[in-house]
């Protein structure tokens, strides 16, 4: 969802007509702005109500932003619908790490933490290929749409399926 943008530069800019400076702020700036924007506010809030309904909701919010981007009918609403997939994302990284955490005990965690983060990853290169993939054979809007598409499914699959166990907290921890 995040660098699908990157290899759609070209028909992005030949159909809205905009410059480098504009696509340096709907693939960089703008999505990092609001990503660490709203990274911490999400983060409090995992923490408050639960890290399983921060990470499905915000797997759903960014994919379905993935998707709306595939039918904005101008540069301006394509730059906002890719700064809902950043807040969307921001709503996925530290609760995500949380949550991953608070499931696996001290001595596997850093295994799981590892496996956990080759999912980016992984999920950058299958994106891409497939993404340009996609582009190349249906157009670029069909990209956005089919690679937001499974995000949502996973987003109500953690919903529905997923027991967040919560770690009550050690003495020593309210004490900092």
């Amino acid at each position: 969802d995040r660098l699908l943008v990157s290899i759609l530069v070209e028909p992005i800019k030949l159909e809205f007509g905009v410059s480098d400076t504009m696509i340096g702020m709907l693939s960089g700036v703008a999505f990092a702005i609001f990503y660490t924007a709203f990274g911490l506010p999400l983060g409090r809030l995992s923490d408050r109500i639960g890290r399983k309904p921060v990470i499905a909701a915000a797997c759903v919010a960014w994919s379905i932003m993935t998707m709306l981007c595939g039918i904005a009918t101008s540069f301006t609403m394509l730059l906002l619908f890719r700064i809902g997939v950043a807040i969307g994302e921001a709503g996925g990284s530290a609760p995500s790490l949380a949550m991953v955490s608070q499931l696996y005990p001290a001595r596997l965690r850093s295994r799981a933490l590892a496996v956990f983060l080759m999912g980016p990853a992984i999920g950058s290169v299958v994106g891409l290929g497939l993404g340009g993939w996609i582009a190349e054979m249906y157009g670029w809007r069909w990209a956005f749409i089919i690679i937001g598409a499974p995000g949502v499914a996973l987003g109500v699959i953690l919903a529905l399926t997923v027991t967040e166990t919560k770690i009550p907290d050690s003495p020593s921890a309210n004490n900092t």
